[in-house]
């Protein structure tokens, strides 16, 4: 019954561990549950500059990061890659298995991070064969120092977002904390609408508009009288004027 009791007890602190944080991104506008406190940000920790986002910090040993996230904002072109939640399945298993001949990763899996919203999970090739010499021919095999997971997907404002796992140990454990955490991403710049919210705004910004036309044509048919009248007092006013000349 202890031995019961105390492995409860493990479970519950393993869950509290992997949802012990909810970390918000001012600068990129999203937030997702994380394992434990970033130690650091590091805003745009690419060489490239061309790409927008951050790293967290878990763990590090000097300037080497044992545990963290990379989180890429606009991390792949929306025209370039399918739709994971709207394209046909050919399509989709069509572009995995483009990524999976590339030779930059060693696997590739289709998930769920949550219903109704899908992800390519990638994790990079541990052996990469190199063209030392430029010939087009293999000449060796380049062993990576450490294996990377990235996450690629799309969030219902259709944003592309990419969270990439470093990890000193690559294993089910982490992958599976790595999947809890994605299933909390957020994209603090979606506002999700209500359908018949939206339909009420659209009927009344319809009417506001048919008002202003209508209240525009009321304008000219006052302006077109008042012009009218005017030019009828200005033709009164020269006969006047002319039986008057002629009495003198």
């Amino acid at each position: 019954m202890r031995k019961l009791f105390l492995t409860i007890v493990a479970l519950l602190m393993m869950t509290a561990t992997v949802f012990a944080e909810e970390y918000t991104s001012n600068a990129f506008g999203y937030s997702l549950n994380v394992p434990v406190k970033p130690l650091a940000v590091v805003m745009n920790p690419s060489f490239d500059t061309s790409r927008r986002g951050e790293m967290l910090v878990f763990e590090n040993e000097g300037i080497h990061v044992k545990y963290g996230f990379i989180i890429t904002a606009d991390a792949f072109n929306t025209n370039a890659v399918p739709d994971f939640n709207k394209d046909k399945d050919n399509i989709i298993v069509a572009y995995i298995d483009k990524l999976k001949n590339s030779g930059a990763y060693e696997r590739v899996e289709f998930t769920n991070l949550t219903k109704g919203n899908r992800a390519i999970i990638a994790y990079t090739a541990r052996e990469v064969e190199v063209d030392e010499d430029g010939d087009g021919k293999i000449d060796g095999v380049a062993t990576a120092d450490s294996q990377q997971v990235i996450a690629f997907f799309r969030t219902p404002g259709n944003h592309c977002w990419s969270v990439q796992l470093l990890n000193d140990v690559i294993n089910a454990k982490t992958v599976d904390e790595f999947k809890n955490s994605l299933a909390t991403f957020r994209d603090l710049t979606y506002v999700e609408v209500d359908p018949k919210a939206q339909r009420a705004k659209e009927r009344s910004e319809a009417k506001a508009l048919r008002d202003q036309e209508k209240a525009a044509r009321e304008k000219e048919k006052l302006a077109q009288k008042a012009a009218r009248e005017k030019e009828k007092s200005a033709q009164k006013a020269e006969r006047e004027a002319a039986k008057a000349a002629k009495k003198k």
